[in-house]
């Protein structure tokens, strides 16, 4: 585990070090199911709530695209053929949008690592065991079919959820050192934005609000100022804007001196979606 002690906990009094450093260290446990788990997540919500957020969706899509499919094919080294990708860019808008971002006649085939949300989504089902490899295609196994209805949309944002920051190696989203300790400590990030992201807040507020000392270092570099707010996007800002649990206002790709325009806050589903007990005793430092 990561030494917690320090930004942002150097902004609070909680009623006892020690408990201050019980309760952050608790925050790292690895196992989000169990019950001593301070960070609660509904899987019990009405599915309105969670069936089009983005992430959800298009994960609910992609697999029974698969299934009408009879699975899709892969190449040799394991990758889903040109084709299906590119059936997928047409049927899916989320990876359709993203392959709209650059200049026409830019790729000539594209390839399933080009269209990164759908790589994403591909990697977050393989390993949430929602498809399977066989001989040499992917398919969804029985047991999932019934996991795809609407009764069971809450459940499955649950799942992916828990998948997306436990489980699945969010370097694939943005590959950055800093991206084994960015999910480390992710359930700590995530009780710091239940905190202080009620209101809209810039990208560059957000980093000593809601990271600690020891992943903030990782994040910077020298040679790219700014580099920080770049890496605590991508890895986390943005996933839980695919979510559904954040809004985010400003420039679709921050770099440079756009980062600082970039503005959060959390939507009304965080709150419903993510509470933490027993809540630290902390007061804000004055």
């Amino acid at each position: 585990m990561l030494d917690l002690i320090g930004d942002p906990v150097r902004r609070y009094h909680p009623s006892s070090p020690a408990e201050l450093e019980r309760y952050v260290r608790l925050l790292q446990w690895p196992d989000w199911n169990e019950p001593e788990f301070p960070m609660k997540l509904r899987a019990d919500l009405p599915s309105a709530e969670v069936a089009q957020t983005r992430l959800l969706n298009q994960t609910r899509l992609f697999l029974k695209l698969m299934v009408e499919a009879g699975g899709a094919p892969l190449t040799p080294g394991g990758y889903l053929k040109r084709a299906y990708v590119a059936s997928m860019i047409e049927q899916m808008e989320w990876p359709r949008e993203y392959m709209a971002e650059f200049p026409p006649g830019m790729f000539k085939k594209i390839d399933e690592s080009d269209a990164k949300p759908l790589d994403i989504i591909r990697r977050v089902s393989e390993c949430a065991g929602w498809v399977r490899h066989k001989r040499n295609a992917l398919y969804v196994p029985k047991r999932v079919l019934g996991l795809l209805g609407d009764d069971k949309a809450s459940w499955l944002y649950r799942e992916l959820f828990i998948t997306f920051f436990r489980r699945f190696n969010i370097w694939h989203v943005f590959s950055d050192e800093a991206a084994p300790a960015v999910q480390q400590t992710a359930a700590v990030t995530l009780w710091r934005l239940s905190v202080v992201a009620g209101n809209w807040m810039t990208l560059p507020e957000l980093p000593p609000q809601i990271l600690i000392d020891g992943v903030r270092e990782l994040m910077e570099r020298p040679d790219l100022p700014g580099w920080e707010l770049i890496v605590l996007n991508h890895l986390m800002l943005q996933p839980l804007t695919w979510f559904g649990l954040l809004e985010r206002d400003g420039p679709p790709d921050p770099l440079g001196d756009q980062a600082a325009k970039l503005r959060f806050r959390k939507t009304a589903l965080f709150d419903r979606f993510i509470t933490f007990c027993p809540s630290p005793p902390f007061v804000q430092a004055s």
